[in-house]
């Protein structure tokens, strides 16, 4: 009877992975998010026909991405024409005028919009058997292991970030999941290689200095004697960078030989700040969804550089008071001040960065995960609320953009259909705003911000209470 129960729960659970797999292959050719996207093919397509990564002035992003992207779409190019990777749509110029921008008139074809997200719905994955690699080496607990994987390879908004808009946020979150996964097993060298991987993904993780000199430090915290810690903690300090300096000149040396160091420094830095920054979304900006507070707006894009420094200057000081709380509790488990370090230092840099949108919310969903199955099941329903959030605010600024390709392509529903579909909802009046999508990107957002700082605060208190 036993045995015949554990068959069923196995075929359950390789099921789960087969519909997560069915969904994600079924959307991700005939969805995308246009503006994107359309950066995605014109960076993919110089690099088909030779070009370099910034050579063209289209990528301002560092080279990581580029190179995976790169990568899956020269593999298209050899069975499919590149020529026909990406159409114009001249009826999409009106709802392009008309919704500032949401969407390009350039529609990426089934193909390529598959070829990119391929190694997204393949990060998904690998993430997802981490978690269940994770949770199983610390709780020995198979149905919490595949419980793990189901509560992220079947949530809405990652199956939404990699499969339906084909963001990059994935492939940082890999690399996250990575340097936790072998921080815990002590691979400090390992460590280094995945955080600058990140790093050279998106800038942002490099905010997780202090959490990592913080964590080499209470591993060695069961040595009785702080003088015989030392030379330990001096040790996988060396490890860490000496794997930081490796994993960037493996991506950096070759770049700078071929490309030289200014157009990266033009494209990465200055070229991407010049016309000033958007803020709002999941942060302290979402004030600017209220109408007495849109003016703030025109403020940052004037004052750019003062808005980003005192941003990082702001997080630089949280995230070294939360070291300082985890350095006085070093009596609490080692994972559990992983988890809550990883929550906290996300949390921080969503409120503090001026522009979060709701893909950036896929980087903390996996440390939200090993926090509920490890510590707090009852944050579960939060969580759960905190990813449709996320789902709600893509729809909000995005609507049915999302969906052209499947309008472009197929014939389930014309072009002009489509583009009306988007007009509507982009004037459909609201309650609290002028139109409705205002609406809800203030609901979305100002829960979704409650959520972090309980998160925040959370982290804070299961740290300093000491239980281990």
């Amino acid at each position: 009877m036993r045995e015949n129960k554990s068959i069923k729960n196995s075929l359950t659970f390789v099921g789960t992975i087969i519909l997560g797999l069915i969904l994600r292959c079924a959307l991700a050719p005939y969805t995308s998010d246009s503006c994107d996207v359309e950066v995605w093919y014109k960076l993919t397509s110089s690099l088909i026909y030779g070009a370099g990564i910034y050579e063209l002035m289209y990528w301002s992003y560092p080279p990581i991405s580029a190179y995976i992207f790169g990568f899956f779409t020269k593999i298209a190019a050899l069975f499919f024409n590149p020529a026909n990777f990406a159409i114009e749509i001249p009826e999409l110029y009106p709802t392009y005028r008309i919704t500032g921008g949401i969407l390009k008139n350039t529609i990426t074809s089934p193909i390529f919009n598959f070829s990119i997200k391929l190694p997204l719905i393949i990060a998904d994955l690998l993430i997802s058997y981490i978690l269940y690699k994770f949770i199983y080496e610390i709780t020995h607990n198979i149905k919490k292991a595949k419980c793990a994987f189901i509560l992220f390879f079947l949530n809405p908004l990652v199956i939404t970030v990699s499969s339906l808009h084909g963001a990059m946020e994935p492939i940082v979150t890999l690399f996250l999941v990575l340097m936790a996964f072998h921080l815990f097993k002590r691979n400090y060298f390992f460590t280094g290689i995945f955080w600058i991987f990140s790093i050279l993904t998106k800038l942002l993780p490099i905010y997780f200095l202090p959490l990592m000199i913080t964590l080499i430090i209470l591993q060695e915290a069961i040595i009785p004697k702080p003088k015989k810690r030392l030379p330990y903690i001096i040790r996988n300090l060396f490890f860490l960078f000496f794997g930081v300096l490796v994993g960037f000149a493996a991506i950096f040396v070759p770049l700078c030989l071929y490309e030289g160091f200014s157009k990266f420094n033009l494209c990465l830095f200055k070229g991407r700040f010049a016309t000033g920054i958007n803020i709002g979304g999941f942060n302290l900006f979402f004030i600017i969804f209220l109408p007495q507070f849109k003016p703030f707006l025109d403020y940052a894009r004037n004052n750019t550089p003062t808005l980003v420094k005192t941003c990082s200057g702001t997080m630089l000081f949280f995230l070294s008071y939360f070291a300082t709380c985890q350095i006085r509790s070093s009596q609490t488990s080692f994972i559990k001040h992983l988890t809550l370090g990883f929550l906290y230092t996300l949390g921080t840099i969503y409120l503090f960065t001026p522009l979060v949108g709701p893909r950036f919310l896929y980087w903390i969903i996996p440390f939200l995960i090993l926090y509920i199955l490890l510590f707090n099941i009852s944050f579960k329903k939060i969580f759960h609320l905190f990813s449709l959030l996320g789902v709600i605010y893509y729809f909000a600024v995005k609507g049915w953009s999302l969906f052209l390709p499947l309008a472009t392509y197929t014939n389930l529903i014309s072009v002009k259909s489509m583009s009306m579909l988007i007009q509507n909802f982009w004037y459909y009046p609201g309650l609290l705003n002028r139109y409705l999508r205002e609406d809800f990107l203030l609901v979305s957002s100002s829960i979704g911000v409650i959520i972090i700082i309980l998160i925040i605060i959370l982290s804070i208190h299961d740290i300093t209470t000491n239980n281990n």
